[in-house]
């Protein structure tokens, strides 16, 4: 945790100069960081800034038109929400706030603007078992249960699979992740469906992932109850 008012140029010294708050291997911690870390490493290799990395090799492969990390897309911006929870920015600035203070430089852990449409498409991408963008290893370890420790939620290679917080109907080898800013997203390989909901957070986190969850069931009941899905 680092204080709002900490400048670009030393939150990025503070974040590389981050070690392991415990030894390897003996508890489990959800942190930001790690996914910061992993875009640097993407950017060292590369060469290139992360959100063009990931628009040319995710985005523009997927015809993800609505997609850009670090700003909206200049067409998109009549669809922007102001965030629930940061009624003082304008819609269209990163909800996270180190990210924030980042910003323009591209961090791992945030700033997507993106729509349901395309994140239709990358699912069906995952679902396709990453056919066009992914090697096949890669999304295999998506959904892998890597061990935590007990009473912590279990998890794959950047996902959740804590089994309630899915929606009745989907499988124990989905993946889902829920965002600070109001969303949920799973996908389920094995019956080969997804859901997306998307919402304007405002109060607590935890209830918030929960309020989406009934969500996701109530969608569940309309579509068995259809016939839409079995």
């Amino acid at each position: 945790d680092y204080p709002l008012n900490t400048p670009a140029d030393e939150l990025m010294r503070r974040m590389l100069g981050s070690n392991f708050p415990f030894p390897p291997m003996t508890q489990y911690r959800y942190c930001c960081v790690n996914y910061d870390f992993l875009g640097f490493i993407i950017e060292n290799v590369t060469k290139m800034p992360l959100e063009v990395f990931a628009k040319e090799n995710i985005f523009t492969p997927l015809q993800m038109t609505d997609t850009n990390w670090g700003a909206p897309l200049e067409h998109t911006r009549p669809r922007l929400v102001r965030h629930g929870r940061c009624v003082d920015s304008d819609p269209g600035i990163i909800f996270d706030r180190w990210a924030r203070v980042l910003y323009p430089h591209v961090v791992g852990n945030a700033g997507i603007f993106t729509t349901a449409p395309d994140l239709a498409r990358y699912a069906r991408m995952i679902l396709r078992n990453g056919k066009g963008v992914f090697q096949t290893d890669i999304i295999g370890r998506e959904f892998f249960l890597n061990k935590a420790p007990e009473g912590m939620y279990e998890r794959s290679l950047g996902w959740n699979k804590h089994r309630a917080l899915m929606p009745d109907g989907f499988s124990e080898k989905t993946i889902f992740h829920s965002g600070s800013s109001g969303q949920t997203f799973w996908i389920d390989p094995e019956k080969q469906f997804f859901l997306i909901i998307l919402t304007n957070l405002f109060g607590d986190h935890d209830e918030g992932i929960n309020a989406r969850l009934k969500i996701a069931n109530e969608v569940m009941r309309t579509l068995s109850g259809s016939g839409a899905i079995a």
